[in-house]
C-alpha cells in the first residue's frame, strides 16, 4: 500500500519547491470549496429548519458526500483495480492475490476519504454552529465521517468490476467502456437536474423521505437513525454493514481477480 501510494502520487519526485506550490494550490482550492459549500449547506439547513426537518440535515450532508465520492471514483476504479502497470511484477511475486486486491482497494478508500472531507467539512461546520455539541454527537459524527467512504468506494469498484468483466470477454473493449460511462453520466446529470424537485418533494412529504431511505437507501437510513436516535445499536449496525460490504466484495472479487486481469491484457483479432 505504501509503495502504491508513493508511485501513484509520485511522492518521491516532489521537491521542496513543488511541495510548497502544491500546498498553496491545495489550500486555495480547499478554502474556495469550503466557502462555496458553506453557503450551499447554510441554505439547506435553513430550508430544513423552517419545516422542522433539521434532524435530516446531516443525513443529507453524508448522502451528498457519498454521491460525490462515488461519481469521482467510478472513472478511476477500473484502472486502479485491474489495469495497474505493475500487474506483471506483482503477480509474479510470492504475494497472495487477496493482499494485492486489498492494498488497491485501500488506496481508493484513502483517496475517497480525502475527497469526501472537502464536502463533509463545510457541512459539519454549518451543523456545529447551529446546534449544541455533546460528546455523543461528536463521537457519532467522527465515526460516520471515518466510514463514509467505504460504501461509495465499493459501489464504484463494483461498477468497475462489471465493466472489466464485460470488456474482458469482448473484442470491442473501448466501445463498450465508452457506452457504459456515457450512460452513467447521463443518469447522473438527470439526477442532478431533478435534484431540487426531489428535495422539495421530500420536504413536503417527510414520511415519504423516511420510507425511501429505509427501503431504497438503507445505509443512509442507518445514518439518520444514528444521528436522531439515542440507541447506539444503529451506529454499530452502520459500521458492521460497511465492514461486511467490503469483506464480501473482496472475497467474491478475489475468485476472478487474476482471470479478469489476464483477459483484459488479451488482444482478440478476426482473421481469415
Amino acid at each position: 500500500l505504501k509503495t502504491n501510494l508513493i508511485n501513484t502520487y509520485k511522492l518521491k519526485a516532489i521537491t521542496k519547491k513543488k511541495l510548497i506550490l502544491i500546498l498553496v494550490l491545495a489550500s486555495y482550492i480547499a478554502v474556495s470549496i469550503f466557502m462555496m459549500l458553506n453557503e450551499f449547506f447554510t441554505n439547506v439547513y435553513q430550508m430544513f429548519d423552517k419545516v422542522n426537518l433539521s434532524n435530516y440535515y446531516l443525513t443529507i450532508v453524508f448522502s451528498i458526500t457519498m454521491l460525490f465520492s462515488f461519481f469521482f471514483t467510478i472513472f478511476s476504479a477500473k484502472n486502479a483495480l485491474f489495469e495497474n502497470r505493475d500487474n506483471d511484477l506483482l503477480f509474479s511475486l510470492p504475494i497472495k492475490k487477496k493482499t494485492i486486491l486489498l492494498s488497491r482497494i485501500s488506496s481508493i478508500l484513502i483517496y475517497n476519504f480525502i475527497l469526501g472531507l472537502f464536502i463533509i467539512a463545510p457541512g459539519l461546520y454549518v451543523y456545529i454552529i447551529n446546534i449544541a455539541l455533546t460528546p455523543k454527537i461528536v463521537i457519532i459524527i467522527t465515526l460516520l465521517t471515518l466510514f463514509s467512504s467505504i460504501i461509495p468506494t465499493i459501489l464504484a469498484s463494483l461498477f468497475g468490476y462489471i465493466i472489466a468483466l464485460i470488456t474482458s470477454k469482448s473484442k470491442k473493449k473501448n466501445i463498450i467502456e465508452l457506452i457504459s460511462y456515457t450512460v452513467f453520466i447521463a443518469i447522473y446529470m438527470i439526477a442532478i437536474y431533478k435534484g431540487d424537485l426531489v428535495l422539495k418533494l421530500f420536504i413536503d412529504n417527510p414520511d415519504l423521505l423516511t420510507k425511501v431511505l429505509k427501503y431504497m437507501f438503507f445505509p443512509v437510513y442507518l445514518i439518520n437513525l444514528s444521528i436522531t436516535s439515542s440507541n447506539p445499536l444503529y451506529i454499530i449496525s452502520y459500521i458492521a454493514l460497511n465492514i461486511a460490504v467490503i469483506y464480501l466484495f473482496i472475497t467474491l472479487l478475489n475468485k476472478k481477480y487474476y482471470k479478469i486481469i489476464i483477459n483484459l491484457k488479451n488482444q482478440k483479432t478476426s482473421s481469415n
